[in-house]
């Protein structure tokens, strides 16, 4: 979780060159949600990567969104929609 609230803050920052906690914010769950359904077979160096590329699917997804002028003011569809895919796909690729 930690891992993605840290990856989309820097990529926001990067982006805009502002600090955006409301972006850590859905960050963090955006890794959480993404660790979720694998988070019992998955060592913790998995973890952290299935949390960084959750990090990167959220902010690929939330830019998406507003490219198409789809209105979703509390990026849910990114985090849970988007992230939650990416989440069974990881389980299936980092479950040793």
């Amino acid at each position: 979780a930690a891992t993605g609230g840290i990856t989309v803050f820097l990529l926001r920052y990067v982006i805009t060159h502002k600090y955006d906690v409301g972006a850590l914010c859905n960050g963090i769950l955006a890794g959480l949600v993404s660790i979720t359904a694998g988070c019992g077979n998955m060592e913790s160096g998995s973890a952290v990567a299935t949390g960084l590329i959750g990090g990167f699917v959220y902010q690929a997804a939330s830019m998406l969104l507003q490219a198409l002028k789809i209105d979703d003011p509390v990026d849910a569809s990114p985090v849970h929609g988007f992230c939650g895919a990416w989440g069974l796909i990881a389980t299936g690729l980092f479950d040793w």
